[in-house]
């Protein structure tokens, strides 16, 4: 077991069926791991290295530092689900 759904870092090889030119070798990335459609349930970012589906990996410009979005799934999640799913808010809501 290997806790972890966020993980920031630098690709260092990518599958034979990765056909995404947005995704490179060296590129600086944010992975989620509980957008991997093949499952996870969001764990094993915390690995040394991992491996995750490209559906999952964005990436991250030269202008952030890489610590700056190491938590940005969780943070973003949380408020998503809050306040679309549990709270219903829409276009129109606002205070």
């Amino acid at each position: 077991y290997t806790p972890g759904m966020d993980v920031v870092g630098l690709v260092v090889d990518k599958g034979s069926d990765v056909s995404d030119d947005r995704i490179r070798i060296g590129d600086r990335v944010y992975a989620n791991t509980a957008l991997c459609p093949s499952g996870g349930g969001g764990l094993g970012a915390l690995a040394e290295m991992i491996s995750v589906s490209s559906d999952a990996v964005f990436p991250v410009p030269d202008e952030l530092h890489m610590s700056s979005v190491a938590n940005l799934g969780r943070n973003y999640c949380a408020a998503y689900h809050s306040l679309k799913v549990i709270g219903n808010v829409g276009p129109r809501n606002y205070c």
